[in-house]
């Protein structure tokens, strides 16, 4: 593990130091209904009827449509209402809560929605509270995985958005030997100079996905995008550009039976570089599940995330999901009952004990035992991979999680998945960038840079998915849709209104409201 921790983080310094260059109806009697225009949006904000607190990831129905969506993490919500009338209803459902059906008149002239907590089926638990152990219920949702979630070929249209926002706190190279004669002790001082020391981004992504499952549980994409906006830091990377350009000139400046090798101390690697990547290893770094031929896929970094989210929804990793793999290590209280998609569930509360790493709730159907919602975070002092060792530091310092899945055709579909991990990253060591050349015992070094770096950083990613609709779709219906390689992305300086206006999505937060690119 620690050898493999090393090999990631020495990746992001080459890649740092070699290829930096971004991111851095009509109306029929207007006395009794009214009819909305195309375009029309409807917010509203939905709160906890007794302390007043924000209901995040509620879910939101417009009935007449069967369409809905989610609020976001503070309970704020905008869903499209164009074509619909003022009498069309609304409803407004929250695991544990009382759900409520409101016209849209209604949430018009009140945009506030209170729930109150279903107190009915909480005190119903009293009567077999002492019966039922929640750590048997837990063990159930793994035991019946099979039964209650299967991916099958699929037509989604899904809204993705994802921010990233990276710290360089600390950043020092001393350039202590080179001959190369393009890689010198000034042009290290420019890449430290120009190197962005705070980048920040929000990407936005509304569109069709085409699921095809294959028979090795992987998934292969395709997309359909709707609209695609994307908020970005500028920054003057004219430098940066130069320096890329020097940089691929030596790396490409290479013979037959001649490699790069990068070391740090003891530990080292081959780079393999090519027009996307840097790794180091002994074999070229393989990508994801993902199925793609077309490494200028314009939708690779779509289809990466939602392979990802999907992946993660399928409760595979031991080390995320460690509270249903290893149960020893936590302690359950079942809270209550309540209703959810019309199917009662358990309400379990869970926090680690000295061993476990993480706190939440989770909702359990009684007769499926499916887990239909996850709430959950590393408990206080707790973290993942917490790594110092000879001048690295790795630390995951952040995780939170939530994710609601729907019943339909007995079955459990994934509707919505947030996650946001945060991590903080230290390097203090010298490093070598060396070509080699092949020999029969010994490979001789032909040239050398060795750079001193001193870096400390911190990296936080967010990631929501919400799936507004879902069908079937077979094998022919995949193979008919052609992917459109001309991808209109908006990018904009800073979120307005009328960015989404006529789209259901998920309402953005005042950050990203507030957020404006620094030039």
């Amino acid at each position: 593990m620690i050898n493999t921790t090393i090999k990631l983080i020495l990746t992001t310094i080459i890649a740092i130091v070699c290829f930096t260059k971004g991111s851095c109806q009509t109306e029929t009697d207007s006395t009794i209904t009214k009819n909305y225009n195309s375009n029309e949006v409807l917010k509203g904000s939905i709160f906890d009827a007794n302390d007043k607190s924000s209901l995040p990831y509620a879910n939101i129905i417009l009935i007449s449509k069967n369409k809905g969506v989610i609020s976001n993490e503070v309970g704020h919500f905008s869903i499209n209402i164009s074509n619909c009338f003022e009498t069309d209803t609304l409803r407004i459902s929250y695991i544990g809560y009382q759900t409520q059906d409101l016209t849209i008149k209604e949430l018009k002239d009140s945009s506030v929605i209170y729930l109150r907590e279903d107190n009915l089926m909480l005190n119903n638990i009293t009567l077999f509270g002492n019966v039922l152990n929640p750590e048997s219920i837990v063990k159930k949702v793994l035991e019946n995985k099979n039964n209650n979630y299967v991916e099958t070929n699929s037509k989604k249209q899904i809204f993705l958005r994802n921010r990233y926002i990276n710290h360089m706190n600390e950043l020092n190279f001393r350039c202590k030997k080179s001959n190369f004669s393009n890689l010198d002790k000034e042009l290290i001082e420019v890449l430290e100079q120009e190197i962005p020391k705070h980048t920040i981004s929000y990407r936005d992504f509304l569109g069709d996905v085409y699921l095809l499952q294959e028979e090795e549980d992987s998934t292969v994409l395709k997309i359909n995008p709707i609209k695609i906006i994307e908020l970005e830091e500028k920054s003057d990377l004219t430098k940066l550009g130069e320096l890329e350009e020097t940089f691929k000139e030596v790396f490409n400046n290479i013979s037959e039976n001649e490699y790069w090798k990068i070391k740090t101390g003891i530990i080292g690697g081959k780079v393999h570089v090519n027009e996307n990547s840097v790794s180091v290893g002994s074999e070229p770094e393989k990508t994801d599940s993902l199925k793609t031929n077309n490494p200028k896929d314009p939708f690779r970094s779509e289809k990466w995330r939602i392979t990802n989210l999907v992946r993660f929804a399928s409760f595979e990793d031991e080390k995320k999901w460690d509270f249903l793999y290893n149960t020893n290590k936590y302690e359950y209280v079942l809270s209550g009952v309540t209703i959810a998609n019309g199917e009662e569930v358990y309400i379990i509360d869970f926090e680690p004990n000295k061993k476990g790493t993480f706190v939440g709730r989770m909702y359990i159907a009684m007769e499926t035992s499916a887990l239909v919602r996850i709430d959950y975070k590393y408990d206080t002092g707790k973290t993942g991979m917490d790594m110092q060792l000879f001048g690295i530091g790795y630390t995951e310092n952040k995780f939170n999680a939530s994710m609601y899945f729907e019943k339909k055709e007995n079955k459990y579909k994934l509707k919505y998945c947030s996650k946001i991990e945060s991590s903080i990253f230290s390097f203090n060591r010298s490093i070598a960038l060396q070509k080699k050349k092949e020999r029969f015992i010994f490979d001789k070094k032909l040239k050398e840079i060795k750079i001193g770096i001193n870096l400390i950083g911190d990296h936080e990613s967010s990631i929501e998915m919400l799936v507004l609709d879902e069908g079937p779709i077979n094998q022919n219906q995949f193979n008919d849709f052609e992917e459109n390689e001309n991808v209109n992305i908006i990018y904009v300086e800073q979120f307005n209104e009328d960015l989404w206006k006529g789209y259901s999505i998920i309402e953005p937060t005042k950050q990203m409201k507030d957020y404006k690119k620094i030039n």
